[in-house]
């Protein structure tokens, strides 16, 4: 056995842990030359005390793996905080786009995945509200998500549309001008990079919005207004509806 590693049983198995040496935290190296096993992320939790190996598991598989060849975030689990459940997470190889976190103050260091930060969390019709920026405070409805990032974008967003002038409050003494003119909508178009949204639990379901908006449209003036008036008739619409009222209310804060 080679310096600075030790014999750990998991479940059935017998593992090594391993300390690399620019982190100065044990990793989790699964044997090389054994079969993918299945094993339960809680049994790792509890037999390995000084740190474990997580990655988030995609939607498309339902079973937690662990892979032969698996070294990814080591992270104490004493100081170990999931926004999912120990069903949700993987072991797994270290891939492209992972990137490394300065310690502070005595904390360990990770090595992390963005990309798998926000899993499936914005989908099409997903109401969020924008973080960062000149429309920060304003909500939105996700139109596209890109999880993966694009050519142009390497990291995850969504191509959403606002409101960034909400209608007034009307009275039933006002007329019919009046009402119009306090009911009218001023949408927006943006990108939005993951970091810079928080997720509600509202959903705004609208055919049209689809094909209103691509990445293409943000490449020519011309095609950003046109969008923007299709987006403005739609939801000028669905407010008239009755529907929906939370997303046309401006956020207090």
């Amino acid at each position: 056995m080679s310096p600075g590693s030790r014999d750990v049983e998991v479940g059935t198995q017998h593992v090594t842990e391993k300390t690399d040496k620019h982190f100065r935290t044990p990793l989790l190296a699964v044997p090389a030359g054994s079969p993918e096993e299945l094993l339960e992320p809680t049994s790792v939790l509890s037999k390995i005390h000084s740190s474990v190996l997580v990655h988030r598991q995609p939607q498309d598989s339902a079973i937690p793996t662990v892979s032969p060849a698996s070294l990814l975030v080591p992270v104490r689990v004493q100081q170990l905080t999931l926004p999912l459940s120990p069903s949700h997470l993987r072991v797994s190889s270290a891939q492209d786009r992972t990137y490394r976190v300065p310690s502070y103050f005595g904390q360990p260091r990770l090595l992390i995945d963005c990309f798998s930060s926000y899993p499936q969390q914005y989908k099409p019709g997903k109401v969020a509200v924008v973080l960062q920026g000149r429309h920060a405070g304003k909500k939105v409805v996700v139109i596209k998500q890109y999880d993966d990032g694009s050519k142009d974008r390497a990291y995850p967003f969504v191509l959403a549309a606002g409101i960034e002038r909400y209608p007034l409050k009307v009275t039933k003494s006002m007329g019919a001008k009046k009402l119009a003119k306090r009911s009218k909508v001023k949408p927006f178009i943006k990108v939005i990079n993951y970091n810079h949204l928080m997720p509600t639990r509202y959903a705004l379901e609208l055919e049209g919005l689809k094909g209103a908006v691509s990445t293409e449209t943000f490449k020519e003036p011309s095609q950003r207004e046109d969008a923007k008036k299709v987006i403005k008739k739609l939801l000028e619409e669905r407010y008239q509806s009755g529907k929906n009222r939370w997303f046309f209310q401006p956020l207090r804060f």
